[in-house]
């Protein structure tokens, strides 16, 4: 399983294999457009939980440790 990401306008996708597994085009907690830093380093963290065999939601808190790295 090969797991990427693509950055979309205010957002990110999932990719497995190629194909689109989640789609958000926002901030999952805010509602808000993310920056290309911000989107980058959710879906890299989704992916590592992903790789972990764990389900890609994404609480408050861990958006917001993402967010300051």
């Amino acid at each position: 399983m090969i797991l990427t990401y693509n950055l979309i306008d205010g957002g990110y996708e999932i990719l497995r294999n190629g194909k689109v597994i989640v789609r958000q085009p926002l901030s999952p907690n805010f509602n808000k457009k993310l920056t290309e830093e911000e989107a980058k380093n959710i879906a890299i963290y989704l992916i590592d939980k992903l790789e972990q065999g764990k389900f890609p939601l994404l609480s408050l808190e861990e958006e917001n440790l993402c967010n300051k790295r």
